[in-house]
């Protein structure tokens, strides 16, 4: 009898396996895929809807500094959210039913974010991600990459709630 119901078990397991690879809407992709926070060498935010816009860029040391609307250094703590972000955030694709909505969210998009990597070769590789309305869950965000709209989580949505204030560092000397 134990082996009998561990058969079963084992072959209803084996059957969700074969949904599972089937549905499309469970496969995910890297928001920034290729991407290694090591040759990232600038980032640029600009949030279309505040009318504001900033960049930043790492030096030969390393370190990270706003050029762009002002020279100052990055606060460390913002800059490990960027990378965060880069690094682990994942795309879900968009169910068939929210697809029109997410696309009429990105007339224009509400901002977006770009990476400048420099690849091994001396290329500057750009990855630019736009961001348009939440998710019906209110738990997601829809974001664009290279013409496919995706759906992920909102903490990219929050880097553009912060001011250029709030990116300077605080550190009086470095």
């Amino acid at each position: 009898i134990l082996f009998v119901v561990v058969a079963a078990l084992g072959y209803v397991a084996y059957l969700q396996t074969g949904r599972e690879e089937a549905n499309p809407l469970d496969t995910v992709t890297p928001l920034f895929p290729g991407v290694e926070v090591r040759r990232v060498t600038a980032i640029r935010l600009e949030d279309i809807e505040a009318s504001s816009h900033m960049r930043m860029e790492r030096d030969a040391s390393g370190r990270w500094y706003l050029t762009d609307p002002m020279a100052w250094p990055v606060a460390p703590g913002l800059v490990q959210k960027l990378e965060q972000i880069i690094r682990s955030n994942q795309g879900a694709a968009v169910p068939k039913a929210l697809v029109a909505d997410a696309r009429a969210s990105f007339e224009p998009p509400r901002a977006f974010m770009e990476t400048e990597e420099r690849l091994e070769s001396g290329e500057v590789r750009r990855v630019r991600i736009e961001i348009g309305d939440t998710d019906l869950d209110g738990m997601r965000v829809y974001v664009r990459r290279d013409g496919e709209i995706f759906r992920t989580l909102r903490n990219i949505e929050t880097i553009f709630t912060l001011s250029l204030k709030d990116y300077r560092a605080k550190n009086v000397f470095t």
